[in-house]
């Protein structure tokens, strides 16, 4: 089973910490888990300076816009091919 890191919003920048220490704990979890693999996704949504990238976005800065959702969608498929699993 895949566990999706909480993904980073512009709109919710200001509890990212909070966000980022809940994806530390989903991550411990699932390492203590053979069953379970974390997907991470941060890198897909930041600029490189680690900010959240507006441009993935919609107007609300808190939904994935289509663009976005391709990025995601890669990310995923990249990872079950890396672990063995045809999408």
């Amino acid at each position: 089973m895949f566990w999706i890191e909480i993904t980073l919003h512009p709109s919710r920048w200001h509890v990212w910490p909070d966000i980022h220490r809940a994806n530390e704990l989903i991550r411990a979890y699932c390492e203590d888990n053979d069953d379970l693999h974390f997907l991470p996704t941060f890198d897909v949504f930041v600029t490189p300076e680690g900010l959240p990238d507006s441009t993935h976005f919609r107007d609300d800065m808190l939904h994935l816009n289509r663009d976005a959702y391709v990025l995601w969608g890669n990310r995923i498929k990249s990872e079950l091919t890396t672990q063995g699993i045809r999408p």
